[in-house]
C-alpha cells in the first residue's frame, strides 16, 4: 500500500490529530499538498511465490506510476534486517537506508517495577 506522505504534517502536530491541531496545521498543510511524496506502508507476496521477482517487478510498476503521478521520493517504512529479500529489492531500485528504528519490548508484570 503506497500513499502520500503525510509524515511532515504529522510531525507538525506532534503526532495528536486534534481540532485544535489541526487547525493549527492547516496554513503549513496548504504550503505542504504541493509536495509529491510518496510513502509505501506495506508491501508483500505470498510465500508462494516468494523469489520469483514479483516484488521487484511491482516495485518497478509502482515507480513508473510514482513518476507519471508526479511524485519526487519515494519512502520505505519498516523494513526488517532480518528479512533480506525485502531490503534487497528495495536497495535494487537505489533506495538506501536513512534512518533506524529499534523495537523494545518487556513482559506487561516486569514493567515500571522501577523508575528509570
Amino acid at each position: 500500500m503506497c500513499a502520500p506522505d503525510f509524515n511532515p504534517i504529522l510531525k507538525l502536530l506532534g503526532g495528536r490529530i486534534r481540532p485544535l491541531g489541526l487547525a493549527r496545521a492547516l496554513p503549513a498543510y496548504l504550503r505542504w499538498r504541493g509536495r509529491r511524496d510518496a510513502c509505501l506502508i506495506i508491501m508483500g507476496v505470498e510465500r508462494g511465490y516468494q523469489g520469483r521477482g514479483i516484488m521487484r517487478a511491482l516495485l518497478a510498476r509502482l515507480v513508473v506510476a510514482l513518476r507519471a503521478g508526479g511524485y519526487r521520493a519515494l519512502t520505505v517504512t519498516w523494513i526488517s534486517e532480518q528479512k533480506p529479500a525485502p531490503r534487497a529489492s528495495i536497495l535494487a531500485l537505489g533506495a538506501h537506508p536513512y534512518h533506524r528504528l529499534t523495537l523494545h519490548e518487556a513482559p506487561i508484570s516486569t514493567l515500571l517495577e522501577s523508575e528509570p
